[in-house]
C-alpha cells in the first residue's frame, strides 16, 4: 500500500470587517474631488501667475487656513478654467475675465477692480501688482494644456472690468522682440504648439515682456488688466472675431511656427467665429513714473502641469 500524507491544513484568514457604506457627506466630498480631478486633466488650459492675477490669487490662497473671506470661489481650485467657448462672448458682470465650461458661470466679483480686491491681497500679506508708465511688464503663463496661439496684454484706467472701459493694448517690449514676434502686429505674442519651457516648478510656461506706454496715467492711481489667449489648434483668429484685440497676418504666424518646428501644421483662418479663448484679469496700482521692471514674489510651485 502506498501511504499518502494527508494534505496540509489550510489556514483561512479571518473574514474582513463588514464594509461601511459612505454617508451622503462622504459621497458628496468624493464626487467633488473626482470632478476637480477631471477638470484638471481635461478642462484646464492656461492662466497668468506672474504678475499675480486675480484667479491666481484665489488659487494661491485656496486652503482653508489662507482663504480670505468673500473672495470668489469660481477659480479657487482651477485658475486655468477662465474660458470662452468657440464663438462665445462676454454678456454679464464678470464674463470679461472668462466664463468657464458647460454649466459654469462667471462670478460678478471678477468685474470689480482694486477697491474690492485690495483687501484680499493685503489680508494675505501679498503686494498688489503694480505697473508704471514707461516701464516693462513681465508676464508668465502656466499652460496646463498647450495649444499654441496668440496672446495679448491690455490695461485700462478703471475700477471695473468689462468690454467698454477703454482698453489699451500693450506692445511687446523692445527687449523682447527677437522671438515669438509678428512684425506687422507688435501687440501679439505668438507661439507654436509645444513651444513652451519649464519654469518656476511648472512644466509648461510662456514668458513675455510688454511695454507700458509712457503716456499711460490714471488719476486715481488704479488700473485693471487682462491677458487674452486665442488658441490655434482648431483655427486662427486672424480676422479678430473673438475678444476685441487685433487682426494679424496668418503668414507671419506660420513663420513663427516654422521657426520652431519646420513642417508643423498651421490651422487656417477662422471662418466666422472665434476659437476657444482664455483670459486672466488683474488689478494694478499705478506708479507715478518709469522705473525698473517690477520684481514679483514667486508663488510656491504646485508640481508638474500636464501638456496636450
Amino acid at each position: 500500500l502506498w501511504l499518502t500524507r494527508p494534505p496540509a491544513a489550510r489556514i483561512r484568514p479571518p473574514p474582513p470587517p463588514p464594509a461601511v457604506l459612505p454617508g451622503p457627506h462622504d459621497m458628496v466630498a468624493r464626487a467633488a474631488l473626482l470632478s476637480a480631478a477631471l477638470l484638471r486633466q481635461v478642462g484646464a488650459h492656461g492662466y497668468i501667475y506672474q504678475p499675480l492675477s486675480m484667479q491666481a490669487l484665489t488659487h494661491q490662497l485656496r486652503t482653508h487656513a489662507d482663504w480670505q473671506p468673500g473672495m470668489p470661489e469660481s477659480r479657487r481650485w482651477e485658475p486655468a478654467n477662465a474660458r470662452f467657448a468657440p464663438g462665445q462672448r462676454p454678456e454679464g458682470p464678470g464674463d470679461s475675465c472668462g466664463i468657464g465650461y458647460a454649466g459654469e458661470r462667471a462670478d460678478p466679483l471678477y468685474a470689480e477692480g482694486l477697491p474690492t480686491w485690495r483687501k484680499w491681497y493685503e489680508g494675505a500679506g501679498l503686494p498688489v501688482p503694480t505697473i508704471a508708465p514707461g516701464a516693462e511688464l513681465e508676464v508668465r503663463a502656466d499652460l496646463a494644456a498647450d495649444h499654441g496661439g496668440q496672446a495679448w496684454m491690455e490695461v485700462a484706467c478703471s475700477d471695473r472690468i468689462a468690454e467698454d472701459i477703454g482698453w489699451v493694448l500693450l506692445d511687446r517690449a523692445a527687449s523682447d522682440r527677437g522671438h515669438h514676434f509678428l512684425p506687422s502686429t507688435p501687440s501679439v505674442y505668438a507661439w507654436a504648439f509645444g513651444d513652451v519651457r519649464p519654469a518656476d516648478g511648472r512644466k509648461a510656461v510662456v514668458t513675455s515682456r510688454w511695454a507700458v506706454p509712457s503716456t499711460f496715467s490714471c488719476p486715481t492711481g488704479r488700473a485693471v488688466g487682462r491677458w487674452v489667449w486665442k488658441v490655434a489648434n482648431t483655427c486662427n483668429d486672424a480676422a479678430n472675431y473673438g475678444l476685441r484685440t487685433t487682426p494679424f497676418s496668418l503668414q507671419e504666424y506660420a513663420q513663427v511656427v516654422e521657426s520652431f518646428r519646420p513642417g508643423q501644421n498651421v490651422q487656417g483662418q477662422c471662418a466666422s467665429e472665434s476659437p476657444e479663448q482664455f483670459a486672466s484679469c488683474f488689478v494694478f496700482a499705478v506708479d507715478a513714473g518709469a522705473g525698473p521692471a517690477p520684481v514679483w514674489p514667486q508663488p510656491s510651485p504646485e508640481g508638474p502641469a500636464g501638456t496636450a
